[in-house]
C-alpha cells in the first residue's frame, strides 16, 4: 500500500489527516483523493481507520458501530469510508498530539500522517510521547504539504517524527496540485 508514495506493508493502517483552514482547496481536494486511491489498495484482509483533524480530531465511525474501530476493507466499509471522507470541510487551526495519540490507540502496524502544519510543531516530549504511544510496535510515515520547494531544516519536527518511529517522510509541493 501507499499514501503519497510512502510505501509500507501492514495489516493495519491508520490515516491521521489534517484539514485545518489552510488545507482548504486544492489541497484537501487532493489529500481525500489520495486517501480514497490508497483504500482501494487495500485487500479485504487489511484493516484500516481515519483520523481526520485540525484544533479537534473526528475519527471515522462506520453506521452500524457505535465506536470507533479498525475496519475491514471491504467494498462497503470503503464506501462508507467515501461518504465519511466527502464529509470532512477544511477548518479551524492545527493540533497534532491528540490526533496521532487517537490514531496510534487502535495500535496499528503503520500511521500515515499527512499535514500542512509546520505550526505548531511537536515538542521534544510530545515526540516522545507518540513514540512511547506507538510501542515500537507503529511506523509513522509523514508526509508535508508545503508551498514551493523543500526548506531542508534541522528542526522539521516531521522528519523527526517519522525517524523515530520507524517511517519516512515525504515533502510534497501544494502548487503541483493545481485545482480540483
Amino acid at each position: 500500500m501507499q499514501f503519497f508514495g510512502a510505501k509500507d506493508r501492514a495489516r493495519d493502517v491508520v490515516y491521521v489527516v489534517d484539514c485545518s483552514g489552510s488545507m482548504n482547496g486544492a489541497a484537501l481536494a487532493e489529500a481525500k483523493a489520495r486517501l480514497l486511491a490508497s483504500l482501494q489498495d487495500l485487500d479485504g484482509e487489511q484493516r484500516f481507520q481515519i483520523v481526520f483533524y485540525n484544533h479537534l480530531h473526528q475519527v471515522m465511525i462506520l453506521r452500524r458501530d457505535r465506536r470507533a474501530a479498525l475496519y475491514p476493507a471491504t467494498p462497503n466499509n470503503r464506501r462508507a469510508a467515501e461518504q465519511f471522507i466527502d464529509s470532512v470541510p477544511a477548518s479551524g487551526n492545527t493540533n497534532h498530539l491528540p490526533a496521532l495519540l487517537a490514531g496510534l490507540a487502535f495500535q496499528p502496524d503503520v500511521v500515515y500522517l499527512l499535514t500542512d502544519g509546520r505550526e505548531p510543531s511537536l515538542s521534544a516530549a510530545e515526540l516522545e510521547q507518540v513514540r512511547q504511544a506507538g510501542a515500537g510496535r507503529t511506523r509513522i510515515h509523514a508526509i508535508e504539504f508545503g508551498e514551493g520547494a523543500e526548506f531542508d531544516t534541522p528542526d522539521n519536527f516531521l522528519k523527526a517524527l517519522a525517524a523515530r518511529n520507524g517511517g519516512t517522510y515525504r515533502y510534497q509541493n501544494v502548487a503541483e496540485f493545481g485545482s480540483r
